[in-house]
């Protein structure tokens, strides 16, 4: 074989190790996907969760991107985020109601509270049906809407003044 040509086959082999190798490591580096869970905690107690993928390269602008979010927890393949949200949530926006259960528990339902298929958001405390006018009782037993931030405060806070007391038993 002329040396020529050995030279110019060793330099063409050379060239297409290089190449293929130089796209086996970009792809690689494409290839190494981060998770981003996104975690949004409202004011009526759900937690929602996102969950993103990005490039790993793309760290820095994530960080840039979330920072006004808290970091939970980094690890090499996954990064955590969480956001308190001063709303309730859009669940509770789109079906959620205030009532109270057999035993008089003030509760946030996903749905009409005497519906079986309904399922409790959040459980308060038991209430003083005693104490209540019967308006108000019929009124929780059928469950109160809610679609805002302010009518979820003011119905907790109105409902507050009900607490039913427990009784301490003496021992002797």
């Amino acid at each position: 074989m002329n040396r020529t040509y050995q030279s110019a086959l060793l330099l063409l082999s050379l060239s297409l190790f290089l190449f293929v190798g130089s796209q086996a490591l970009a792809k690689n580096d494409e290839d190494e996907k981060m998770t981003i869970l996104l975690e949004r905690i409202y004011v009526d107690g759900v937690t929602e969760e996102e969950i993103i993928e990005v490039n790993s390269e793309n760290r820095a602008r994530m960080y840039e991107k979330f920072k006004n979010w808290e970091l939970i927890d980094e690890q090499d393949d996954q990064v955590v985020f969480q956001k308190e949200v001063d709303d309730i949530s859009p669940l509770l926006k789109e079906n959620g109601y205030i009532g109270m259960d057999r035993e008089g528990i003030l509760s946030i339902y996903e749905g009409e509270p005497h519906q079986k298929s309904t399922r409790v958001i959040q459980s308060f405390f038991q209430l003083d049906v005693e104490m209540m006018q019967s308006f108000d009782y019929k009124k929780l037993e059928d469950g109160i809407r809610i679609q805002t931030k302010e009518q979820y405060t003011a119905l907790l806070n109105f409902y507050k003044t009900f607490p039913k007391k427990t009784t301490a038993t003496k021992t002797g």
